[in-house]
């Protein structure tokens, strides 16, 4: 289960990443099966009627969650995938900061893919990586008993995923101190964490944007 929840939110990613303009039919794009399943690693070790199989399925995955529209193109072995909003309320997209959209986002430099990182991050690692994206390069207190609050996941998650992005060199973290009069050393610690430059967007305008950053 948790191996088909991360597949699922990489292939988002990867929507996402290349979903770059909207036309009369919205945030559309449209590939021959096969090129999805390389965006998707689903080609490995497969043949390519597999390989083509698993890209759809992935994609009706998405669309089963109402995270976009996979649409088969008549007489082509193309699919088209339209994005819809990252509620799920399976509303058309709207690009933040377009329109009115006034929603955050958070940008991921293509050097997620390019350098195999999406490959190496596990899910509680992707899921503390992209709240990290969302601080944009700020210091951020991720205390791990806050998190089921801040994002609904458990703190386990957190401390799990903070380690991962921390050894993969894609975040950094730094002790703090509070003071505390009552404990027995008078201060206690805490961790602070930010995105290194690697996972840093160079452009201030990405081709897609998501609106999933708290």
């Amino acid at each position: 289960m948790k191996a088909g929840r991360l597949r699922a939110l990489r292939a988002y990613l990867i929507v996402l990443a290349a979903s770059s303009s909207e036309d009369e039919r919205g945030w559309y794009t449209e590939f021959d099966s096969m090129v999805w399943a390389r965006l998707f690693d689903a080609h490995q070790s497969a043949t390519t009627a597999s390989a083509r199989t698993a890209a759809w399925r992935t994609l009706k995955l998405l669309a089963d969650m109402k995270l976009i529209e996979a649409i088969r193109v008549p007489k082509s072995r193309k699919i088209g995938v339209k994005l819809l909003r990252e509620d799920g309320s399976g509303k058309d997209y709207t690009r933040p900061g377009k329109d009115g959209n006034k929603d955050p986002y958070l940008r991921i430099p293509t050097t997620f893919w390019t350098k195999g990182y999406d490959e190496r991050v596990d899910l509680p690692g992707l899921a503390m990586l992209l709240a990290l994206c969302a601080e944009r390069g700020r210091w951020a207190m991720m205390l791990p008993e806050h998190v089921p609050d801040w994002y609904g996941w458990s703190p386990d998650t957190a401390e799990r995923g903070l380690k991962k992005v921390v050894g993969l060199n894609l975040a950094e973290r730094k002790e703090k101190r509070k003071a505390a009069p009552l404990t027995p050393l008078g201060f206690t610690k805490y961790y602070e964490y930010r995105i290194r430059p690697v996972m840093k967007a160079k452009t201030e305008r990405p081709r897609a944007q998501s609106g999933t950053a708290t």
